[in-house]
């Protein structure tokens, strides 16, 4: 998740502090979500980066 909170530090031109907790009970511990699983059962593929997708849910673009 921290990377991803940069890339939305950088975006946004705001810092936050990140706060780190214990977990609660029923968080997942750990993902090792992949697209390859996607890729290969549903021939599908990211047409654009995280980094741009965040950037337009940020500014509210659809496309």
């Amino acid at each position: 998740m921290v990377p991803i909170s940069r890339m939305c530090e950088k975006l946004t031109g705001s810092r936050q502090t990140r706060i780190y907790e214990s977990g609660r009970s029923g968080d997942v511990r750990m993902s090792r979500l992949s697209p390859q699983r996607a890729v290969s059962v549903l021939d599908w593929k990211p047409t654009i980066s995280l980094y741009k997708g965040l950037s337009r849910l940020i500014r509210g673009q659809s496309n």
